[in-house]
């Protein structure tokens, strides 16, 4: 994959632009999900769905950027930004950095998947709290994402899979 590739997200929809100018609509939508790794009881309350995903790919060249899920974060506009290079020739493993930590993204068909290692991040507990409480409908929903949250700030971990639509 030698094309400059620029992906962009937008509300609820990616847009794709090829370095040869082929429509976004010939790719199939595509979505982006931010994961916080833990317990298998958990894993419904521990997806979200990002926001202003941006991928920039440029050759051997990749930079990412997202908002952290505010459900993690208690911030509506934290931005995290990782950029680097795939490493050797053909290799579909890029290793990239930012200020906010360090991510492991493996290219598929099928899509990208970065796992991610975070630093810096600023956590406000009270307005993430009370986001949690205001989108919970019981004190179980309630107990289960809050205890995902805390295991974010405890280790700010994460996946973030890009996959196609069709």
């Amino acid at each position: 994959m030698k094309l400059a590739t620029g992906l962009y997200w937008s509300g609820m929809s990616f847009g794709i632009m090829l370095g040869f100018g082929m429509p976004a609509s010939a790719l199939g939508r595509l979505s982006a999900v931010y994961e916080v790794p833990g317990r298998d009881s958990l894993k419904s309350f521990a997806r979200f769905e990002t926001q202003q995903f941006s991928l920039q790919k440029d050759g051997r060249s990749l930079e990412i950027s997202y908002l952290l899920p505010s459900e993690l974060t208690g911030k509506k506009s934290e931005v995290v930004r990782f950029s680097g290079s795939a490493g050797a020739e053909e290799s579909e493993l890029y290793l990239l950095n930012g200020p906010n930590g360090t991510a492991s993204c493996t290219e598929s068909s099928a899509g990208m998947t970065c796992l991610l290692k975070m630093k810096n991040l600023e956590i406000d507990v009270a307005a993430r709290n009370s986001l949690l409480r205001s989108t919970s409908s019981n004190l179980s929903d309630l107990s289960k994402k809050m205890e995902v949250a805390e295991n974010f700030r405890a280790e700010p971990i994460g996946v973030v899979t890009y996959r196609s639509r069709y």
